[in-house]
């Protein structure tokens, strides 16, 4: 695996996967903000940013997980979005020993809506996606765009907020449209819920109120299935809080990794090194 990242700072090791389409620079305003304090990584995923997809392209949840889990951090704190929060939290429940504590933003276990035996209705509904799919063949910078513009949706910074997204996304080129397309599927395909009870890692969940992709019901709802996880919700942001309410944003990130449960973790896995 030749995963592209970048790393900055000094303190404990702390690891942002980013989401569909974009790459490790999105987290720049939040790196600023914590790198005084922590070593600070982070990663562009397959076919995004400076990843190249011919050297690590996947087709599953594990997959990408074996690319996530390339990254030489041998345990931390670990924050990831969206599709990149999925992955985090794959590899969460398979080797929890790199976890020093585990942020989600707008992420659940099971993206897709499901009407199975675990009523899973809060998620997307299955023929909005598909719409993607289908649309990315043909015009993958149309269908991008449109996704971004649904990141901002309903944010009271949106105008700014799709002006920065657009500029980034490109910043390197663009993404792989095959990466896209496999990003797509692990989405539609993966369902994380039975794996998370066991999960013996202090998770934080952060979502939008107005979040138009991963509603604050199914942020709740991911929480009660983690053992140790809390949920903040942020009012009026969407579906990238860290950049349009970047403030609230590490405020949170912050107070979340000084706590009490947090510490204590780290403490005991310090002890028995």
């Amino acid at each position: 695996m030749t995963l592209y990242t970048e790393t900055s700072g000094s303190g404990p090791d702390i690891v942002f996967v980013h989401g569909w389409a974009l790459h490790g620079a999105v987290w720049r305003d939040v790196v600023d903000a914590l790198r005084e304090r922590f070593r600070v990584t982070t990663v562009d995923l397959p076919g995004h940013g400076r990843s190249a997809w011919d050297d690590n392209r996947f087709e599953n949840i594990e997959d990408l997980v074996v690319s996530v889990a390339s990254i030489d951090i041998e345990r931390g704190h670990w924050v990831g979005w969206s599709l990149g929060g999925m992955a985090t939290l794959k590899l969460a429940t398979t080797t929890p020993r790199r976890f020093d504590s585990l942020t989600l933003i707008a992420t659940t276990p099971r993206f897709v809506a499901t009407r199975d035996k675990h009523d899973w209705s809060c998620g997307v509904h299955p023929a909005a996606l598909q719409v993607f799919c289908d649309e990315l063949a043909t015009d993958y910078r149309g269908v991008v765009n449109r996704f971004l513009s649904l990141q901002s949706q309903g944010d009271e910074a949106a105008r700014e907020l799709i002006r920065r997204l657009r500029s980034e996304v490109f910043e390197h080129g663009g993404p792989d449209p095959a990466a896209l397309a496999a990003g797509l599927a692990v989405l539609r395909q993966t369902d994380l819920r039975c794996a998370l009870s066991d999960m013996d890692v202090p998770c934080l969940l952060i979502g939008g109120s107005h979040d138009a992709l991963v509603s604050p019901e199914s942020v709740s709802r991911s929480a009660k299935l983690l053992p140790s996880a809390r949920v903040e919700i942020i009012a009026q942001a969407s579906h990238a809080p860290f950049l349009s309410h970047h403030d609230e944003f590490v405020r949170l990130l912050s107070g979340f990794l000084s706590s009490n449960q947090v510490r204590q973790r780290t403490l005991t896995r310090v002890a028995h090194v």
